[in-house]
């Protein structure tokens, strides 16, 4: 067996060992984990889907919630009742690693190329690598993978059968995240493809019945077509579109979308350097994640994996391949294989302190704008006798997983929950305005759990106000409350 290593032993396991390693040592960020956590969890002990938001005491908007990434609470939840947080991450890692696995499959399927496609899947994980933790849309990525790997099967070598996957791969989809949507419209460019170049529909008809399989599959949830039009309302919501830094279009002043232009100058620079010609799906695959990637930050992680097989075929017709049987060193080969497995053990949560290597800012389990301390003393005090919190929107989610029902948040980052007006009502009370303190009693506010840094001018008025009461104060947060005389 040790004579059967060889190094494309050796790049895919550097491939797939880099894709767990990153999720596995990293600990977790604030956005969308913690009230999925909280949600999967309620679910459980009372049996039943959650038809109304208990957590946040902002006004919500009329009608049931739309929870459609049910399924993936109740994995995460699962993942927790394992194994607490470090098994969250864990699973995490594990989904992220069947990922890459898949998108490697699909680029070599597209190439032949199996050095230049891990290459090509090394540049897609640098891209998404900030959109990989632990949340619910980290557990569509292995379905997309598996859209790529049928689709690039069909294109290259002809094969449709994986194709019949797409529609129960869908209905599963529907239920964990509401990016399903990003599966069809792949098919529909593979489809359009076919169209265009033939000039005909007969050459489409495998994609178009895979197209409408997923499109019925996807109404097989608890909500129907309800999850079609939460999908089409999420991303027009104005206060999303213009508040939320992943649904806005891509700058040059984040990281993120400083790697997505990257990544274009790579992709043309290609084009223009290979003797290869992209192929109309290529073109039409380019054009439209390109524009969903330049519309919205979160969307840069989609285009990462469409672009691998793409990436792979261009560098294949300008870097030889050379990867030959004559480098194989079976027992170097099986060295480095097992030192990766080490070193992927050693990233785990429970041994990662272990690992010298990790900046400070990774060993733990939490990331450090984690407002662990005031999550602590929350969870260890009564909230005063009259009126609601009012927290920091990005604390939300954790703050509700540390402490409630103890306590309840005033708002987490789930922005379609409330109408448009609470939070422009919110926004003039942390970032105050004149009118900040008719809002705090409209809302009958009677403490406040705020961030020293993003919340400093609001801190600033309290403290010199004889109204409210500094309750707790640390590195990072400070909890006001209203004093006796002053409850209106």
């Amino acid at each position: 067996m040790l004579r059967a290593l060889s190094i494309r032993h050796v790049w895919v396991g550097l491939t797939l060992a880099a894709a767990f390693i990153g999720p596995a040592s990293s600990p977790i960020g604030l956005p969308d984990l913690y009230w999925t956590l909280l949600t999967g969890a309620w679910m459980v002990a009372n049996g039943r889907l959650l038809e109304s938001d208990p957590f946040t005491a902002a006004p919500h908007v009329a009608g049931p919630v739309l929870n459609v990434q049910w399924l993936a609470d109740l994995i995460f939840n699962g993942f927790d009742a394992l194994g607490g947080l470090p098994m969250v991450i864990t699973g995490t890692a594990l989904v992220v690693t069947v990922t890459y696995a898949l998108l490697l499959m699909a680029t070599i399927s597209a190439s032949g190329h199996l050095r230049l496609s891990c290459v090509a899947v090394w540049l897609a994980y640098i891209l998404g690598a900030t959109n990989l933790s632990p949340r619910p849309q980290t557990l569509a990525y292995p379905i997309f993978a598996l859209f790529l790997v049928a689709i690039m099967r069909s294109e290259w070598r002809k094969d449709t059968r994986l194709l019949w996957l797409l529609p129960p791969a869908t209905a599963l989809w529907a239920n964990l995240h509401g990016s399903f949507f990003t599966g069809f419209v792949l098919i529909g460019c593979a489809a359009a493809a076919r169209v265009l170049a033939s000039r005909s529909l007969f050459p489409a008809r495998p994609y178009v019945i895979t197209l409408v399989g997923c499109v019925l599959a996807s109404l097989v949830n608890p909500y129907g077509p309800g999850s079609l039009i939460y999908v089409a309302s999420i991303g027009s919501n104005p206060v999303i579109r213009d508040f939320v830094t992943e649904w806005a279009p891509t700058s040059v002043s984040w990281g993120e979308g400083s790697m997505f232009f990257a990544s274009l100058v790579v992709v043309g620079a290609l084009m223009l350097k290979s003797r290869l010609r992209l192929t109309v799906f290529e073109i039409l695959v380019l054009l439209v994640f390109g524009y969903l990637a330049w519309s919205s930050v979160r969307a840069i992680v989609w285009w990462g994996l469409v672009i691998a097989p793409i990436l792979a075929r261009l560098m294949g017709s300008v870097v030889p391949n050379r990867l030959g049987a004559s480098r194989d060193k079976p027992v170097l080969n099986a060295a480095i294989l097992a030192g990766l497995a080490c070193l992927a053990i050693l990233s785990l949560p429970w041994f990662k302190g272990s690992l010298t290597i990790l900046p400070p800012d990774k060993s733990g389990l939490f990331s450090p704008d984690t407002p662990v301390g005031v999550g602590e003393y929350l969870r260890t005090h009564e909230p005063p006798a009259a009126g609601m919190m009012l927290n920091d929107q990005t604390w939300g989610g954790y703050l509700e997983w540390a402490t409630w029902p103890k306590h309840r948040v005033f708002l987490d980052g789930r922005f379609e929950l409330h109408p448009p007006q609470v939070w422009f009502d919110y926004l003039d009370i942390v970032f105050p305005s004149a009118r900040w303190r008719t809002l705090v009693d409209e809302y009958h506010i009677g403490y406040l759990v705020l961030s020293k840094a993003e919340n400093a001018d609001l801190v600033a008025d309290l403290r010199a106000d004889a109204a409210w009461r500094l309750d707790y104060e640390d590195d990072q947060a400070v909890v006001f409350s209203r004093a006796a005389s002053a409850t209106p």
